[in-house]
């Protein structure tokens, strides 16, 4: 059977399947901005979803312009991986990012954000996979957002052969 290259990522036609090959590839590209001021995680809007065989890892990849503001001496956010309502990426007890001085004035840190992870707990079927961040701290005007500009996120999922 010929091999397929779908413009969805999607590989079809191949019966071979050797450990740590990659079945099929997925990437959503999010321009969306969204803001948190909370201490409560919300959605960024940055998702995907891979439906996978058995005994299948999913890698996943993503990339996320990230800001943060803070009026305190220390100024922390977080930003974790989700597979449905399940964290399987991130540090919800500590924050992920922090930048300190001395002094309580306005701080800001911008960056692109790197997140690789493999899931080796995924269910056979569909997962769907997002990114959520929150302040470590609601107060100090902290603010945390994401594609300010319609800057570009991306996420990829890989099935890995298991």
């Amino acid at each position: 059977m010929a091999i397929t290259f779908h413009p969805d990522g999607r590989v079809t036609g191949t019966t071979v399947k050797s450990p740590g090959s990659v079945i099929q590839t997925i990437t959503n590209v999010s321009t969306t901005y969204a803001e948190n001021t909370t201490a409560t995680y919300s959605d960024t809007g940055l998702s995907a979803t891979i439906s996978i065989s058995a005994n299948s890892k999913v890698l996943i990849l993503v990339t996320q312009p990230f800001e943060m503001k803070q009026s305190s001496v220390k100024m922390r956010g977080d930003l974790r991986l989700m597979r449905g309502s399940t964290e399987i990426y991130g540090n919800s007890s500590h924050q992920s990012y922090m930048l300190e001085n001395q002094t309580n004035d306005t701080k800001y840190l911008a960056q692109y954000v790197s997140l690789t992870f493999l899931d080796t707990g995924a269910s056979t079927g569909s997962n769907t996979y997002k990114t959520q961040m929150r302040c470590h701290a609601a107060a100090d005007n902290s603010r945390i957002r994401v594609s300010d500009n319609s800057a570009p996120a991306s996420i990829t999922l890989m099935e890995i052969a298991g």
